[in-house]
């Protein structure tokens, strides 16, 4: 049982009043204003040095006049042993308040520790984490891995990452704590799940179930769960969003708690995480599809060219000079105007503060840490990080990155 620290002082002040009652209720020669040691080690629940000292003034303050009290009702005579009882009993407060307050510091001192050591696991966690979903740059594994990982960090039943594109149907990837292997289903989200999915892509933040929400409510009811953490995702050309819950079947210890503030913490951090691996593996998957583009395009050019002696010809006085930047460039050289248009002018379009973020982003840092780092909101931050892709032509955040350093920006 847990009790608030405002409780604890309550209590003690009113065992306190009893002890001084029952005090000035017995004889000149029965000293039981010890029993007000009680309340003073009491006060070490409470971690509170201040209401300690105040028991400790209160027990010596009311030692004194139950002393005097005592003493008046003999007829004002005061026996010797029983002024040196409450000398020592006055004592006694003194001893008991100083190894109360030395115990309340090193609870708080264990305390600091402790969280700490929490705080090295779950930074662990959370990299062991990264280093599992950014493994692969195939989006499908990265996808399974960030729906399996996100039970590794935070204590849930289940996990639930959506990608939604326009005019495709969702693909929805479910894993449950202990299963062999992650699902994949793809079909129209329920009314529940598209409204949790718009309002987290407008807060841009983490969103947590709570009773008195409605469509919350109906989402935890269709999953049979009684708790729920999510977190949006972006992804090029898609919205994401990610779900941890907990199970209302649950046998776990953390069954029927919600979640805690370091909870919403880590699952904010490994959403960045996941933004950062998705749009690696997606650029992966445009290089190699252009790659592919160039490969069939010099196989059909070689072909052409060796059936036909006047192509030959042709190729042999005109392709170095005007084929290659085509080939090196594939589908950005719709972009290459503006590149150029801007190495032209000799100056940057970006602002110094974009600069500052184009840095930070090239270093592989999601927005969370740039909002962090730079004391910004983290919707300003996605703000600027839109400007910069829109300026540099670039299709995500690594893009520009390649984009700015072959430009010498950063």
């Amino acid at each position: 049982m847990k009790f608030s620290a405002k409780s604890v002082a309550v209590l003690c002040y009113v065992l306190s009043l009893a002890a001084w009652g029952i005090d000035m209720a017995t004889p000149q020669l029965f000293i039981t204003a010890i029993l007000l040691n009680g309340p003073i080690a009491l006060s070490a629940l409470a971690l509170n040095a201040r209401l300690t000292v105040s028991l400790i003034l209160f027990a010596q303050v009311a030692n004194i006049i139950a002393a005097y009290f005592n003493g008046a009702h003999d007829g004002y005579v005061w026996s010797g042993i029983a002024i040196g009882d409450r000398i020592l009993t006055g004592a006694s407060f003194l001893l008991v308040g100083f190894l109360t307050i030395r115990s309340q510091e090193f609870a708080r001192t264990a305390g600091q520790s402790q969280e700490r050591l929490r705080q090295a696991e779950e930074e662990r966690k959370l990299r062991r984490a990264s280093e599992l979903v950014r493994a692969t740059l195939n989006i499908d594994v990265v996808r399974r891995a960030i729906v399996r990982e996100v039970l590794s960090l935070i204590e849930a039943d289940e996990a639930i990452f959506i990608m939604h594109k326009t005019m495709q149907l969702p693909e929805t990837y479910a894993y449950r704590r202990g299963a062999a292997d992650v699902t994949l289903d793809r079909q129209a989200l329920d009314p529940s799940t598209t409204s949790l999915l718009a309002r987290v892509n407008v807060r841009e933040n983490i969103l947590q179930s709570s009773a008195d929400d409605a469509v919350t409510g109906i989402f935890l009811e269709t999953h049979a769960a009684r708790a729920m953490l999510a977190s949006g995702i972006a992804f090029p050309g898609s919205d994401g969003m990610l779900f941890v819950l907990r199970s209302l079947q649950s046998a776990e210890p953390y069954a029927g708690l919600p979640f805690l503030p370091s909870d919403e913490r880590q699952l904010r951090a490994f959403a960045d995480i996941a933004e950062i691996a998705l749009e690696q593996a997606d650029l992966f998957a445009r290089i190699r599809r252009q790659n592919d583009e160039i490969t069939e395009f010099r196989e059909i050019l070689q072909a052409a060219v060796t059936s036909n002696d006047a192509l030959r010809k042709l190729v042999e006085t005109r392709l170095p000079e005007e084929v290659p930047p085509a080939l090196s460039n594939g589908a950005v050289l719709d972009k290459l105007p503006r590149t150029r248009a801007v190495l032209e002018q000799g100056n940057t379009p970006l602002t110094p503060r974009e600069t500052e973020i184009l840095h930070l982003v090239a270093e592989g840092v999601g927005n969370a840490e740039i909002a962090e780092r730079l004391h910004l909101g983290l919707g300003t931050v996605k703000g600027h990080v839109r400007d910069i892709l829109e300026k540099l032509a670039a299709a995500d955040r690594t893009q520009a990155a390649v984009v700015a350093l072959r430009l010498g920006y950063i």
